[in-house]
């Protein structure tokens, strides 16, 4: 079976609204000053609690709850596919490739994305830590997916766009492509194994590393 692991945040959607906007709600809750939108990029992607932790919010794990329930009431959907991201995925699974979700999201919250977005009829699975699982890896995902699976880790392939994609990807003995439209500094990409300018050539960039 050829696999391919999709991250979600800035690898099939551009998030950022809905993100920054719910992290400024949790701070404003809790009596921290917002903070400008252009300057949060570094947040989308990572495991909120370690967000609120570099932040330094006394309570994390309040602050977590407080961006849930902005997250999932209006956040959730100021957010939009990146063009041309449908007929990458379509054109990957017509090629026989199994394609399946990899986030740090919880996974009923990416479930729900991946319906309301028109995702979900390509994915084969979605992984993603329990809601109340703050502190899930993204590498421990991978390996469970991999083994639940049954895939064979030489012809998987882990796209994303943050270095914890990279990380989790190599831990598992697993290649890499970062994308260049997300989130990831150009230090993070260089973790990749192969990095992809367009989303239009998604899928060639995976088949030049699982011909």
């Amino acid at each position: 079976m050829k696999t391919v692991f999709l991250d979600l945040d800035g690898t099939l959607t551009d998030s950022a609204e809905g993100i920054t906007s719910s992290i400024n709600h949790s701070l404003m809750k809790l009596g921290y000053s917002t903070l400008d939108p252009t300057d949060m990029g570094w947040m989308i992607g990572p495991p909120l609690i370690d967000t609120f932790t570099q932040l330094g919010v006394a309570t994390p794990l309040e602050a977590v709850e407080h961006f849930r329930r902005q997250y999932l009431t209006r956040g959730l959907y100021q957010n939009s596919l990146y063009p041309g991201i449908l007929s990458a995925i379509n054109e990957l699974k017509a090629k026989q490739f199994s394609l399946v979700l990899m986030t740090s999201k919880p996974r009923e919250t990416a479930q729900r994305i991946t319906v309301h977005f028109g995702i979900a009829p390509y994915l084969l699975a979605v992984y993603g830590p329990k809601s109340d699982d703050t502190r899930c890896s993204k590498g421990d995902l991978l390996g469970q997916a991999l083994s639940e699976l049954k895939a064979d880790r030489m012809q998987s392939v882990m796209i994303g766009d943050r270095h914890y994609d990279f990380v989790a990807a190599s831990m598992n003995g697993v290649a890499s492509i970062g994308v260049d439209w997300g989130y990831g500094t150009d230090d993070e990409l260089s973790l990749a194994s192969a990095r992809c300018a367009k989303v239009a050539d998604l899928p060639i960039s995976v088949q030049n590393l699982i011909p």
